[in-house]
């Protein structure tokens, strides 16, 4: 007879601590797995083998879907936007086609995270001040609405840096919709440079810009002058705390596809930017209920801003 048939004043908390796992996770094993009077390890690790196998051949069962799923991921398309798109897939399963190379591609060459193989993200420990920044405002500062998304207008910026950082590419990331903007840098990225190019991207954009937030970089020094010029309300992140920009992060880390790291950004022209943008603006969004950033942002009545 099962042990758990006989134990039955175990509760699953008690099985969870001993085991290391979430008690849910405990309660759906067994119950998926014949219930507490008939349950059986060895059943449930041939039926996890089965479905595992199943994923995996997902492919390789259906050479037509394979080569669309080819064509998008070399596209540019995210797999969750080739989910979306193909309605016959879901995301995890074209992970793991790249990662256990069935669908016969690098992930580094068609995931735009460019890693060979996934990992966890670790938090730096905070050693910047930010004096040379003035008088600001910190993100504890920020009001409540902007913090909830509630409305149009909040945005996050940042910069994406190439080779040496010798040049870079300013990412501008609004926090409603997610809409998403890169512009060139064509005469470097010192505070200056910087500067005038947001001055003038807010000068030909035609939505109001409420606020920006940022890190503690060197290259938004001048920000008293997008306050000055322009009444856009400028706060400031906590050193070395990027997940408080995570929409900026996010931005940065899906752009990185078309523009990776330890190359030389000047050759990308605003066109090449722009294209870039345009394809992660009208990809479907599960946040928002697979609705477009650029559906959101651009048609949104005006009484929301």
């Amino acid at each position: 007879m099962c042990q758990l048939a006989v134990d039955q004043g175990t509760t699953w908390t008690q099985i969870a601590q001993v085991v290391g796992c979430h008690r849910s996770t405990i309660e759906r094993e067994v119950n998926g797995n014949g219930g507490r009077n008939g349950y059986s390890a060895h059943r449930g690790h041939r039926r996890a083998l089965q479905r595992r196998r199943r994923s995996h051949f997902r492919f390789e069962s259906d050479p037509e879907l394979a080569a669309t799923v080819r064509q998008l991921l070399i596209a540019g398309y995210s797999p969750y936007a080739i989910a979306r798109i193909t309605g016959a897939v879901c995301a995890e399963t074209i992970y793991q086609g790249i990662y256990s190379g069935r669908l016969g591609l690098e992930a580094r060459h068609v995931l735009r995270t460019r890693r060979s193989r996934r990992r966890h993200r670790h938090l730096r420990q905070p050693t910047n001040s930010g004096n040379y920044l003035g008088d600001f405002t910190p993100i504890a500062g920020r009001p409540q609405h902007i913090d909830n998304r509630d409305t149009l207008g909040h945005w996050e910026g940042d910069l994406i840096t190439g080779t040496a950082n010798k040049s870079a590419i300013v990412t501008l990331t609004e926090r409603h919709s997610r809409y998403q903007v890169a512009l060139e840098l064509p005469n470097g990225h010192s505070a200056d440079a910087t500067i005038a190019r947001i001055h003038q991207w807010l000068n030909t954009h035609n939505r109001p810009v409420h606020s920006l937030t940022w890190d503690r970089g060197a290259e938004l020094t001048r920000w008293t002058q997008l306050r000055d010029r322009h009444g856009i309300a400028v706060y400031f992140c906590d050193p070395k705390s990027p997940w408080q920009r995570a929409s900026a992060e996010n931005a940065n880390r899906q752009l990185r596809y078309w523009f990776p790291r330890r190359t030389d950004l000047s050759i990308y022209t605003q066109h090449d930017l722009n294209a870039a943008c345009h394809i992660l603006n009208t990809t479907p969004r599960r946040i928002h209920n697979n609705q477009t950033a650029h559906h959101l942002y651009h048609h949104q009545p005006r009484t929301q801003e």
